[in-house]
């Protein structure tokens, strides 16, 4: 059956229980009435608690004081549910549906929690002065969880003299852990049982309770009393947001008078310095995490530059000058370029650009490339080449992780290149007066995109002496602009314009230079959205 408890008022009615009928839901002064509540405070008819199919419901029926529940005031019928407060004069009545199953603690005293708790700092006694203190220096200077929980619970004995537990409970996605369970003894709690309502309700309404179990009939069969617990106190943590993420329990099992308003409020101030010692912690968890990723991201950026040819050390085919540069958008790049010896002799030099950016994209790198030198010990032809390499790349890409290549194998000394691509910008070629443009090629497809594609076409190109073959990613063409026109690119026709403007001689290195600085210029910053790679090939004055 429901009922209301009286917790507080003039005397005789402390400890008083009443149970609600419905044919009588009134409750007031007047002596006709089912719930009597004889006090000047209360007017004569002054709320009605009464059944609307399977929920009960609370309305002020206009009252002089007016009618709270849960602290808050009531302007029309709100739903009650088991171990509500509804404040009436001076009058302190806590709600029970009387629900066959498993009763909950009876909530004797709450406070809301939050950057606007006026409440827990607007009387704070010296106890509560000190335990801040105290907390803030026994706390201080650690960041792992677990040692700060059994620091706390040290303190907390200290302060909580009739506490013989101390639980610390994280509420996550997968349901509710208990992240610390302590002891009076110092050991390690066994039995690590709390009331998952109560910890619903503390985290969802961010409020601190105090609670107690009922009478021996509501309570026999209830977890909590059958390992002993008479009465707890359980404040909410919140995370960096400030909303609840988890709960801190003090627990009494030994028979004596529950927890008071004062312990609530104390143990709310601890909770709230609880949570900001552990939002620490975890901002130093991040931080290690973060800088252990750094050096791990600086190691690969190391193996990923090592992977790149240094073209001035090794042996260039003759009557040839090459240069190349890769400037990565972030630590590591997904471009790359290389440069090796075909089956037949001739030197091949890639150039390339994988779909994404940073870690994910660099290690789908790393197999292509590993790939395109394994296929160039045996396939002489570009074409041929682009095409193995593609069917070998899409047989096992789960993710559609695709790459952009173009190759060019290049005949020693006469001038001559055999260049195939896919879904690769075609090479601009310029120099000995020509206009600067865009090899007349037709690419073939996306390298490891779909397997059944067409083949790779290949186009042969006999520079003069003098012309200049320049390779180069996307992240040059598309980079944007911050100026005038925001968004505009850096495009094809600019990059043309740049390079007829050079002179002639000036050394591809320095081209290079040059081009990147004209980017920045453009852009207006020095970090570039996308990787920039850069390789030029040009065949010599004789």
């Amino acid at each position: 059956m429901a009922t209301l408890h009286v917790l507080e008022g003039p005397a005789p009615y402390p400890g008083l229980t009443f149970e609600l009928r419905e044919n009588v839901p009134d409750i007031g002064r007047s002596p006709d009435l089912g719930i009597v509540l004889a006090d000047r405070g209360v007017s004569r008819r002054h709320l009605r608690v009464a059944r609307q199919g399977d929920r009960w419901l609370a309305e002020d029926l206009g009252s002089s004081n007016g009618t709270h529940v849960n602290g808050l005031k009531i302007l029309q019928p709100v739903p009650l549910r088991s171990g509500d407060q509804i404040q009436v004069g001076p009058f302190v009545l806590v709600f029970s549906d009387g629900a066959a199953g498993e009763a909950d603690p009876m909530i004797l005293s709450m406070t809301q929690v939050g950057g606007d708790s006026d409440e827990i700092f607007r009387d704070a006694s010296g106890r509560r002065l000190r335990a801040i203190m105290d907390l803030t220096r026994s706390l201080g200077g650690e960041a792992e969880p677990g040692a700060l929980f059994d620091r706390l619970a040290v303190h907390l004995f200290r302060l909580f003299p009739s506490a013989d537990r101390i639980l610390m409970v994280d509420v996550a996605a997968d349901g509710p852990r208990v992240a610390g369970a302590r002891m009076r003894d110092g050991k390690a709690a066994s039995n690590r049982t709390f009331s998952r309502t109560l910890l619903r309700r503390v985290t969802t309404e961010n409020i601190g309770v105090v609670a107690s179990m009922q009478s021996d009939a509501e309570r026999e069969g209830h977890s909590l009393y059958e390992m002993g617990v008479q009465s707890f106190v359980c404040v909410p943590l919140q995370d960096e947001d400030g909303k609840p993420c988890g709960a801190l329990f003090a627990d009494r099992f030994r028979p004596g008078p529950p927890f008071s308003h004062e312990d609530l409020m104390l143990l709310t101030t601890i909770g709230i310095q609880m949570s900001t010692s552990l939002q620490v912690g975890r901002m130093h968890a991040r931080l290690i995490d973060q800088a252990r990723l750094q050096r791990d991201v600086a190691v690969a950026r190391e193996i990923q530059q090592g992977y790149l040819p240094d073209l001035a050390a090794t042996g260039l085919p003759a009557g040839y000058e090459i240069a190349a540069m890769l400037a990565p958008a972030r630590e590591v790049a997904g471009d790359f370029y290389d440069r090796l010896a075909l089956a037949d002799g001739r030197m091949l030099l890639a150039v390339g650009d994988v779909a994404g950016k940073g870690i994910p994209a660099a290690l789908f790198l790393t197999s292509v490339r590993a790939l395109l030198r394994h296929f160039a010990t045996t396939i002489a032809d570009p074409g041929e080449l682009l095409r193995a390499l593609n069917d070998a790349v899409a047989a096992d890409n789960p993710n559609m992780t695709f790459v952009t290549l173009a190759l060019a194998a290049v005949e020693p000394g006469v001038g001559r290149m055999v260049v195939a691509t896919g879904g690769h910008p075609p090479p601009i070629r310029f120099g000995v007066g020509r206009a600067a443009a865009p090899l007349r090629h037709r690419h073939g497809p996306l390298v490891g995109f779909d397997r059944a594609t067409s083949a790779y076409p290949t186009t042969v190109v006999d520079l003069a002496p003098g012309e200049t073959l320049l390779f180069y990613t996307d992240g040059v063409t598309e980079a944007p602009t911050t100026g005038a026109k925001p968004g505009e690119e850096f495009g094809v026709r600019r990059l043309n314009e740049f390079l007829a403007a050079q002179p002639a001689g000036t050394s591809l290195d320095r081209i290079h230079g040059s081009l990147c600085a004209e980017l920045e210029r453009f852009c207006g910053t020095k970090v570039m959205e996308d990787d920039v790679t850069l390789l030029s090939i040009r065949r010599r004055e004789e």
